[in-house]
């Protein structure tokens, strides 16, 4: 073997290790050792037809246990808690969030084991300290996807952890109950599934409302974290009062609102009913300092502004950021946009994991970059925001 062919070699046998690594990044999560939501999709989607159970898993306050005890601390636990017998036999993986995980037991496996497969991991996460709440379901995988199947799942979930926050209020108090119910709203990424399947049936005509309760930080530091929890469970109930129909989810200090069959004009419309109605809403009042509650929205509508749910939540978030810019408390409408060539240079391995995450993720190479260029430009937009607010102060 010639010099020149040996370096050749070993060049290639590096690409081949680091794309080997790189494979494996994204079909293993190192930090809870189960597979990530990529590959659990990709394994539930090669599977033939017939019916499998299914369980969704939602830790318990994993955000607290993460700022009491650290997230290496946290994520020993998590692996701890999982670490049972039945683990060889049946497919775990993380979800959405770091708080969701799904399970996907083996075709063998009936209603009675699944059941008992959760009580003993509900009970080996007692031990760790975690708490957690399940569900199991038989999934047919020709009538629905596992998408579908685990948003069910999942909102029965949730459906039950409101009814027993309600039931134990009086002994809980009011912050805790809103702790509870606004920790019930799916989450962003769960709402653009949510709306791509709505796609998937045929409805076409969706408006996204992406409202943000206006100064919360400053709510949760001048009346407390409680206070703040309050006013963002007050929002969410003049939202439901407002627009009963709609789909809600929630994201930080946002909340996003679907309403199907419905057009741009008439979202505008309940858009501007909900910021009058928080807007109505009593001030929080502290050491003789008031502090109104306002809400700023961005409204987007499909197919008008997208194709997608996922550009429509861009768009919608990018209407809300210039009612943010105008002032606040006030509704703006998303603008159609036109695409502008631009030369970019990446590099071959940047291009190959976009390639991977664009095919596993189902949408396009140029969708994922436009979305990665949106919230660079907002956070940037935020962090010199609140420099000036520092420097200013």
């Amino acid at each position: 073997m010639t010099t020149s062919t040996a370096h050749r070699v070993a060049a290639l046998t590096r690409q081949i290790a680091r794309l080997q690594a790189e494979i494996a990044e994204l079909g293993w999560d190192t930090n809870f050792a189960m597979l990530t939501r990529n590959a659990f999709l990709r394994r539930c989607r090669a599977l033939e037809d017939g019916a499998r159970q299914v369980a969704f898993v939602d830790l318990e306050a994993i955000h607290t246990q993460n700022l009491l005890y650290g997230y290496a601390e946290v994520d020993e636990r998590v692996r701890a808690a999982f670490d049972l017998p039945w683990r060889h036999e049946h497919t775990v993986a993380r979800w959405f969030s770091g708080d969701e995980i799904a399970v996907l037991f083996e075709a063998s496996a009936d209603v009675q084991e699944a059941e008992a497969r959760m009580i003993e991991l509900e009970a080996n996460a007692g031990a760790q300290g975690l708490g957690v709440a399940w569900d199991t379901g038989l999934w047919d995988v020709s009538a629905e996807s596992i998408e579908e199947a685990m948003a069910r799942l999942s909102e029965e979930v949730r459906r039950r952890a409101i009814k027993e926050a309600s039931e134990a209020g009086a002994g809980r108090g009011e912050a805790a109950i809103a702790d509870a119910e606004l920790a019930t709203l799916p989450r962003r990424r769960g709402m653009v599934e949510r709306m791509q399947r709505l796609l998937g049936q045929g409805q076409v005509a969706i408006v996204l409302i992406y409202g943000d309760l206006d100064q919360l930080g400053h709510i949760n530091a001048i009346h407390g974290r409680q206070s703040g929890d309050l006013a963002m469970l007050a929002v969410l109930h003049a939202i439901r009062d407002e627009v009963p129909e709609a789909l809600v989810g929630r994201e930080a200090s946002s909340y996003l609102i679907c309403l199907e069959e419905t057009t741009l004009e008439d979202g505008f419309l309940r858009a501007e009913a909900i910021r009058g109605a928080v807007a109505a809403l009593p001030p929080l009042t502290v050491g003789g300092e008031s502090t109104p509650l306002h809400l700023s929205a961005g409204v987007a509508a499909l197919p008008r502004h997208a194709a997608s749910a996922r550009e429509l939540c861009r768009h919608a978030e990018e209407a809300l950021f210039r009612a943010k810019e105008d002032g606040g408390n006030c509704v703006r409408l998303a603008q159609p946009q036109t695409m502008v060539a631009k030369t970019s240079h990446y590099g071959p391995r940047q291009l190959d994991r976009l390639a991977t995450l664009a095919e596993a993720e189902g949408v396009s190479e140029a969708e994922l970059l436009r979305e990665a260029l949106h919230h660079l430009l907002i956070d940037y937009a935020r962090h010199r925001k609140g420099m000036s607010a520092t420097l200013d102060g």
